[in-house]
């Protein structure tokens, strides 16, 4: 049974060890076991009440659960955490980044090479589609078409991703602009699957979720209609789940002295992309001179940071009401915030599509940066809050997809572009 909450919200700062952090970090916690070890917050370099501060500033803001972790060590929790702290919660897109794991852990066992064209894998598809790579998906660079009310599709709707995703038509050349998708993910879930010659879900569980402490049943993830795992959102999992996964991107693949996944392709995951050099493979990256965000505004084109009061060396999972996985090098630490919108401002951008960073993600992770005290952190100065920013009705926008009936009903399998052989009660 899947547990969810409307109004839950997760925040997790965990710091871990390894072989390339000062020594006060190495006399951490360690690798979690079944659970984290606790330590006081002043023996592990953060000021406690500057991090109660921290703590409090995520409840108010819509954090229903706030775990904080250090060195491997926990080193303190919200007010709601005994109750919420075991409750699976949904990345959404946090899922993402995932995946792009599952294809990591997939490359590194020999099964699968990112830049050989998935047509072996899919014979159905036609020269087009099976020309496309695993890193261009990765990448957000398919080319393919995107359609708002088509591609969001709620998993009851969409019959099957897969399909879906071979049936878009192509408006840029594979691999020269970055387009944020969802069926596109799935077809590249669905690729891991054949290649490994495994469910995606079972694969996850012994390869990548099992290996990290993660346990069978803790977790759930939605599939299609057509039993496709949702690999694009929808994994719900524990707070310290996430965290673990955040873990193992922090030591680069590396879990307690195994190499889950190769350090080439952790180098390749956290590189930025050419059409978007905040985005690895299916991964955020802070401190690079230019972003592009998903936007139901249309083409969201930035210069600086996506998180301009955050680390410079941060890498990010995140997800739809600001689901957040903060990876934290320099600091030897991950923070998690999971849950429902909690930047109220002015910028639509930000306050109902939360893809844009705001007060949220700027003033929590300030606010944790102050909080250490065994390194020197300048005050990146208090969040100065977002321009007026009001929902657009162009053609390339939510809004302005609905003015498409047909690619609307393709979503649900009805009307002249629905994949071969799918209707609204699944394909064939």
């Amino acid at each position: 049974m899947k547990l969810k909450i409307a109004a839950a919200s997760t925040l997790i700062v965990v710091g871990l060890v390894g072989s390339a952090l000062p020594a006060q970090a190495r006399s951490g916690c360690g690798f979690p076991g079944a659970s984290w070890k606790a330590q006081s917050a002043d023996r592990l370099g953060l000021d406690p009440d500057k991090l109660q501060e921290a703590l409090d500033f995520a409840t108010v803001h819509s954090s229903e659960t706030v775990l904080v972790l250090r060195h491997g060590c926990l080193a303190g929790s919200s007010r709601l955490d005994p109750v919420t702290s075991e409750l699976a919660l949904d990345g959404w897109s946090m899922t993402k980044s995932v995946t792009a794991l599952l294809v990591g852990r997939a490359v590194t066992l020999g099964k699968l090479n990112i830049d050989r064209p998935i047509g072996y894998l899919f014979p159905e598809a036609d020269r087009a589609h099976g020309r496309l790579t695993p890193r261009q998906l990765m990448h957000m660079s398919s080319g393919l078409h995107l359609h708002w009310t088509r591609d969001f599709n709620g998993t009851p709707l969409m019959p099957d991703r897969v399909r879906d995703a071979l049936s878009l038509p192509f408006d840029y050349k594979p691999g020269t602009r970055w387009v944020y998708h969802q069926s596109p993910v799935s077809l590249l879930g669905e690729a891991v699957t054949r290649a490994v010659g495994k469910d995606l879900q079972a694969f996850a569980q012994k390869e990548l979720f099992g290996p990290i402490g993660i346990a069978t049943g803790s977790w759930t993830w939605d599939r299609d209609r057509a039993g496709h795992t949702e690999a694009w959102a929808h994994l719900q999992m524990r707070s310290m789940d996430w965290a673990r996964l955040g873990t193992l991107v922090l030591h680069r693949g590396n879990w307690n002295g195994r190499l889950l996944i190769s350090k080439a392709y952790m180098r390749q995951m956290l590189t930025s992309s050419p059409s978007n050099h905040a985005y690895g493979f299916l991964t955020w990256l802070n401190g690079k001179d230019s972003f592009v965000m998903p936007s139901t505004n249309g083409y969201d084109a930035g210069k600086g940071w996506v998180i301009p009061k955050g680390p410079k060396d941060m890498v990010l999972f995140a997800g739809q009401d600001e689901q957040r996985t903060y990876i934290i090098p320099s600091l030897d630490m991950v923070v998690v915030r999971l849950g429902q919108k909690g930047s109220r401002e002015a910028d639509f951008r930000v306050s109902f599509w939360t893809a844009r960073s705001g007060e949220l993600d700027n003033e929590l992770l300030r606010r944790i940066q102050l909080a250490v005290t065994d390194k020197k952190i300048k005050d990146p100065g208090a969040y100065e809050g977002s321009d007026f920013v009001m929902p657009s009705t162009g053609k390339d926008t939510w809004h302005g997809s609905l003015q498409d009936p047909a690619q609307t009903a393709a979503g649900v399998g009805a009307g002249p572009h629905a994949p071969d052989g799918c209707t609204p009660l699944g394909c064939d």
